[in-house]
């Protein structure tokens, strides 16, 4: 009975009945209940799990020698299964089974309440994968850097996916869904709330990355600390305040406030929660978060780069961002510096309000940006594909028209390489020397060959990558 019930499960189909193990095991219930199919290497009870068959995992439950925590080959197991799906009713016959482990980490480490609150927001912060925005994402590319390249960019709103996502996330915990039940279940059970996956990211970090108000005072009312850290392996310490920095990318504004009365700490450097919010353009949580204090001065002597979110609000054309850190940055810290990084990054990225607005802050424009390469702004303005940027800087006094990065590269030989004609005969008629322009045969062969600004400096935008269906295929929708 055992096995003609095991061979009908779904996902265990593959067992093949002439298979020796499965005919040694059909007379011992206890072997056959644990075996796993020949495809997949996963349980009938994780089968089950993955399906929400209530009944099913009563019955296997039931008899005697089941293993409750069998592991699959991603060391998953079935209560991780049922967490992640949304099968509540599941959920609790597997807690209520003696034995399981609501805590078990699979190979990534993380346990089923994490695979319950980390679903739509795990993966936020990964590259486009859209087939239009992964041919324009590099400023250094030929296609990113063509009219084509420049119009996507500007034409599109860069978080419009970004915002959808965090409001798919807030419905699934402000109604009382399946896995709100799920999660006051683990609650219950007394889980781990401390635990870490691979990412280093926590439940309260999970739920205040995707701003759900309700599911992060949920974690800290049962214990959640509010400043639950994340330590890496080279760090002597660990980093506090990691929810806070999820909260301030997500632009919920009510879950910032929450952990800041709870005491979140605002850290400083790259754990910053100015970063995120600035990178997001989320000028009202900026205000707030310049009213808490912070560790030490964001002035760091030996720096060569401008304020990090400062710069993470130019990279994208914040204006509002801009202009309010600009006027904190005078009335708090007039000693920190701005730059040639600054108007490098708003000329390239064609942000004209904020290159006039970085002018009238004085911002550097030397013409040499170390870890650019020496780039000089000029030529981002020519990338930046904006005339009237680049005819302000034109107008400059004393600008070298001809200024060459390490390279030996000029404007004229962006301008030339990039196919932009505009640009080119301004140039020229602003003194640019014709032999600087590098005639190029094959516009979708040409590299630059600027190394560390091909590598790791770009135009960072919010991204716009599609959400898993976890939970919108449970029913669940936002209405815009």
């Amino acid at each position: 009975m055992v096995e003609e019930f095991l061979f009908g499960l779904p996902g265990l189909g593959n067992l093949k009945r002439q298979d020796g193990y499965i005919l040694q095991a059909a007379g011992n219930p206890e072997r056959l209940v644990n075996c796993t199919d020949r495809k997949f290497n996963v349980s009938a009870l994780s089968w089950a799990a993955i399906h929400g068959h209530e009944l099913v995992v009563d019955l296997l439950l039931s008899i005697e020698g089941i293993d409750p925590n069998p592991r699959n080959p991603r060391r998953r197991t079935p209560l991780s299964h049922a967490a992640e799906n949304g099968h509540a009713t599941v959920v609790a016959r597997l807690l209520a089974h003696e034995g399981v482990d609501a805590d078990a980490r699979d190979s990534v480490y993380r346990t089923p309440l994490l695979w319950t609150v980390s679903q739509l927001v795990s993966n936020l912060s990964e590259p486009d994968t859209d087939s239009v925005g992964r041919d324009f994402r590099l400023p250094w590319s030929v296609a990113r850097m063509s009219a084509r390249g420049i119009q996507y960019h500007r034409g599109r709103d860069p978080v419009e996916n970004y915002k959808a996502k965090i409001k798919l996330y807030q419905a699934v915990w402000e109604s009382e869904s399946t896995y709100l039940r799920i999660v006051n279940l683990l609650l219950a059970h007394g889980v781990d709330l401390e635990a870490a996956d691979a990412s280093r990211q926590t439940a309260i970090a999970y739920a205040a990355k995707g701003g759900s108000r309700r599911l992060v005072e949920l974690l800290l009312d049962h214990g959640a600390g509010v400043n639950s850290g994340v330590t890496y392996p080279k760090a002597p310490s660990s980093v506090a305040g990691v929810a806070l920095y999820g909260a301030a990318g997500s632009g919920d504004m009510d879950t910032v406030k929450l952990l800041l009365e709870r005491g979140a700490i605002m850290q400083d450097g790259s754990w910053s929660a100015l970063n995120p919010a600035a990178q997001n353009g989320h000028a009202s949580i900026v205000e707030v978060l310049l009213q808490s204090p912070v560790p030490k001065s964001p002035i760091v002597p030996g720096r060569t780069s401008t304020w990090q979110p400062l710069l993470e609000a130019i990279q994208r054309g914040h204006l509002r961002v801009v202009h309010t850190l600009l006027l904190y940055r005078k009335h708090s810290y007039p000693a920190m510096p701005l730059f040639e990084d600054a108007l490098f990054w708003a000329a390239c990225g064609g942000w004209e309000f904020v290159f006039r607005m970085l002018l009238g802050a004085r911002s550097p424009l030397s013409g040499n940006c170390p870890y650019l390469e020496g780039i000089p702004v000029l030529a981002a303005g020519v990338m930046g594909r904006n005339m009237g940027i680049l005819q302000r800087l034109l107008e400059i006094k004393g600008i070298d028209v001809n200024a060459e990065d390490r390279h030996g590269w000029t404007a004229l030989t962006w301008a030339a390489g990039i196919e932009n004609q505009e640009a080119e005969a301004l140039l020229l008629e602003h003194g640019a020397d014709p032999s600087y322009k590098k005639e190029i045969t094959d516009p979708s062969q040409w590299r630059p060959p600027h190394g560390m600004f091909l590598q790791g400096q770009t135009v960072r935008l919010p991204m716009n990558r599609p959400y898993p269906l976890s939970f919108s295929s449970r029913g669940i929708t936002v209405h815009e």
